[in-house]
């Protein structure tokens, strides 16, 4: 058990990555969170430590204080946006960080302690991408969409991964007929904090269902959520996206519930699965009902929650809709700026035997228009789009502010 000395400053992000840091299997111990260098001088003084952990946003740290930490013998490590800053004040130790996705450090600061290397490894960038399924209130069409999708991927040949990361009612794999003790999400998670998960594995593992098709299953209990932890959920997603050019994740219902899941800080969280997913995501796709209480759900849901998706592309899923398809697109994006709309027409019939069979309706039915709708969905999520939500969402406040003042 190795000890450190922790001050990360103020930020967001400063509780989840000291918890996920603080876990029983990285084989640290977190001696003191400090506020600042002083606090961090005065702690070495007290508390026995190997390391000293900092950040960018650490305040009141000064040549003084590494003179002191070195003349003790312990070695500061910089979580750093900056690595030239650090560089001139001599520090070797310096991992670099998305502040976007601050829990993958995690495991190159176990590395440093654990081995005592000096230069920590840059991790690969994976070149896959990983497409968040969200929505807002009962019977979004996220199943069903993740379902769809997945496989009018895979069938333009490109390697796709569906994983149910819905924590309450996971059902992927009872949709498909699928055993859901088998290569499911908490295993991956397991052989992630195991270290023993690689691409290999995650391929060798995934429940095959088709050329180009895979699926990681969901909990096998829902109650069994505590044992996906932040950390090893964020290798999972960076090793899927290593392993599939597409990872298709069913985040569940967690846009549904109050907002303060945002500021969820202590492991293990019930909402750890989406909320990773959120912030490792390229593209969102937000699904929806097509009557009224759909789509006004899904305005207010954009706004309210538009910070969890605003780095991402957004896409939207409109299902049965009974009004004009024109009128809906252009009510959501009149109060969304979002423009990628995508209509879905009821097909209860063949929604009906794909269940039974156990099959996407997209593969029973190609030619049909519940599969078109799909295949133009991925058509869209293909094409390059320079605006994301942040930029969309802007300028949608921006045109109410202007009216409101005219």
């Amino acid at each position: 058990m190795r000890n450190i000395v922790v001050a990360l400053g103020n930020t967001d992000w400063e509780s989840q990555f000291v918890s996920a840091l603080s876990h029983p299997m990285n084989g640290l111990r977190i001696q003191r969170r400090c506020v600042d260098g002083v606090d961090v001088r005065a702690a070495i003084q007290l508390v026995e430590a190997d390391a000293v952990l900092l950040s960018d946003h650490t305040a009141r740290v000064d040549e003084d204080l590494f003179l002191e930490l070195e003349a003790r013998g312990i070695t500061v490590i910089a979580l750093t946006n900056e690595p030239a800053r650090w560089e001139l004040q001599g520090i070797t130790n310096i991992v670099q960080i998305d502040e976007r996705n601050t829990l993958a450090a995690v495991p190159f600061v176990n590395s440093l302690m654990r081995d005592g290397k000096v230069d920590v490894p840059q991790q690969h960038a994976p070149s896959g991408r990983l497409i968040a399924v969200a929505g807002f209130g009962g019977a979004a069409g996220r199943s069903t969409c993740t379902r769809e999708m997945g496989w009018q991927l895979a069938a333009s040949d490109q390697p796709t991964v569906m994983v149910d990361a819905d924590t309450y009612n996971p059902s992927l794999h009872q949709e498909l007929l699928r055993d859901v003790a088998s290569s499911g999400l908490l295993e991956q998670c397991r052989a992630q904090e195991m270290r023993k998960l690689s691409v290999e594995s995650m391929r060798g593992c995934a429940d095959h269902l088709a050329d180009n098709l895979a699926l990681v299953s969901g909990l096998p209990r829902s109650s069994r959520w505590m044992d996906l932890r932040s950390a090893a959920l964020v290798g999972v997603w960076n090793t899927a996206r290593s392993a599939y050019d597409n990872v298709v994740v069913d985040i569940g219902p967690v846009l549904d519930n109050d907002q303060a899941l945002m500021h969820e800080a202590h492991l293990p969280r019930r909402h750890s699965a989406p909320l990773t997913a959120l912030e490792a995501a390229q593209i969102t796709v937000l699904c929806t009902r097509g009557d009224s209480i759909g789509i006004s759900r899904l305005v207010k849901g954009f706004h309210e929650f538009h910070e969890l998706f605003s780095h991402t592309q957004v896409h939207v899923v409109v299902w049965g809709s009974a009004n004009s398809s024109g009128e809906v697109s252009q009510a959501i994006s009149r109060h969304t700026g979002l423009s990628s709309i995508i209509h879905v027409g009821r097909d209860d019939a063949l929604i009906h035997e794909a269940l039974v069979k156990g099959q996407p309706g997209s593969a029973l039915k190609p030619k049909s228009d519940f599969a078109r709708s799909y295949a133009q969905l991925v058509a869209q999520v293909n094409a390059t789009h320079d605006d994301i939500a942040q930029k969309r969402l802007a300028r949608v406040l921006h045109l109410g502010r202007t009216r409101a003042a005219a």
